[in-house]
């Protein structure tokens, strides 16, 4: 058990983020917090960001502006970030476009280390894959959608993340915490759910939000109902559908959901829980504004430990239960005849009980989902 929920306590550092919209400051519309988001036909889907001549290139001025108020952050490590760019129907010549932005923004390129061009939307198996590994320089993710001439019928948008090492970290920054995060079909979800949950990565009970996107009926359903047993306050109008604004659910559309759930947790609306599917596998995450810590060491917290202790107190009340009920005339005139059912009393008590803690520790990881034992 111990080992389940140091893996799942585990944190990536979000050190700095950035995100356009055609609808600016979505998140606190859709809390109600500033406005109220639109929805349907009266969803404007393009971002407010156009060239001035034809020889501009409209995602050069989205990336432009999309990096921009990331530009100290990405500066302020002494090493280079590597860069994860996924532009919609681009091609590798994208990357030369994106180092041309990073200079006109007056960022070294001796700052800019590798840049990965990727064709497919990642999903956030990307990130959750550096949750815990001792990496030495930033990561910068972005995802862009923007229209183009045989298709403007979907929601733009424009996703970039920092993500980086505590130990980079300084004391003035102010980093959100993207917990590890975890994977299920739609038929093991409530239970995925629960065992995710069950992990006590944050106080449960704070959770307030959720941001999803991509779900069907039944995992929303399940996921739900999941959340529910978990014991986690969500109430049924903190549920946010993103597809309610967008209209259509898109691959990049599960970073805008990262995104909102990282300015909900910026404006001080707690812990979120997200989620999100992706080629029939659903993830689920949360962040939060406050690093989550980790359990005790091994030696002090261990469910291993446990059966040790409890090992320890049958054989001394057997022992003495033993010492209690045989006469002092048999230890006296045939003491190894008298301790030979001690001994084996003592070596039954180990066997069964190591039996029984094998089972139970089985059927706990069977709850938690074997999965994830390759991490452990």
């Amino acid at each position: 058990m111990y080992k389940w929920k140091n893996w799942a306590i585990q944190a990536l550092p979000l050190l700095d983020y950035s995100s356009i919209l055609p609808v600016p400051e979505l998140a606190l519309k859709i809390q109600k917090l500033e406005g109220e988001a639109p929805a349907g036909s009266a969803t404007p889907l393009r971002i407010d960001i156009e060239v001035d001549s034809m020889d501009d290139a409209r995602v050069d001025k989205v990336l432009s502006r999309l990096i921009e108020p990331l530009k100290n952050s990405l500066v302020k490590e002494y090493r280079p970030f590597n860069t994860w760019l996924y532009v919609k129907g681009a091609d590798d010549t994208i990357g030369n476009s994106f180092r041309a932005v990073l200079a006109s923004l007056g960022i070294s390129s001796n700052k800019v280390g590798d840049v990965n061009i990727l064709h497919d939307c990642p999903d956030y198996s990307l990130i959750n894959g550096w949750v815990g590994l001792n990496i030495s320089e930033n990561n910068l993710v972005i995802t862009v959608e923007l229209h183009n001439k045989n298709n403007s019928d979907f929601f733009e948008s424009a996703n970039a993340f920092i993500f980086t090492n505590a130990k980079l970290l300084e004391d003035k920054d102010t980093p959100l915490y993207l917990l590890r995060m975890m994977d299920s079909t739609p038929y093991y979800l409530d239970e995925i759910v629960s065992a995710y949950l069950s992990a006590q990565q944050v106080d449960v009970s704070k959770i307030k939000k959720m941001w999803f996107n991509s779900l069907d009926k039944q995992s929303k359903f399940v996921m739900f109902s999941g959340v529910e047993n978990a014991k986690v306050n969500i109430l049924a109008d903190s549920r946010y559908e993103l597809e309610a604004v967008t209209g259509q659910s898109t691959e990049v559309q599960r970073w805008v959901v990262l995104a909102l759930a990282a300015d909900a947790t910026k404006y001080g609306q707690g812990h979120q829980l997200f989620a999100s599917a992706s080629a029939g596998t659903i993830q689920t995450g949360i962040i939060t504004a406050k690093y989550p810590g980790c359990w005790p060491a091994l030696g002090k917290l261990d469910f291993g430990n446990y059966w040790k202790i409890i090992i320890v107190c049958a054989i001394i009340l057997w022992g003495i239960g033993f010492v209690s009920l045989v006469p002092t005339e048999m230890f006296n005139n045939h003491p190894w005849y008298t301790f030979t059912p001690l001994v084996i009393g003592i070596l039954v008590i180990y066997t069964a009980i190591m039996i029984y803690s094998l089972i139970v520790s089985q059927n706990i990881e069977r709850e938690m989902d074997i999965y994830y034992s390759q991490f452990l």
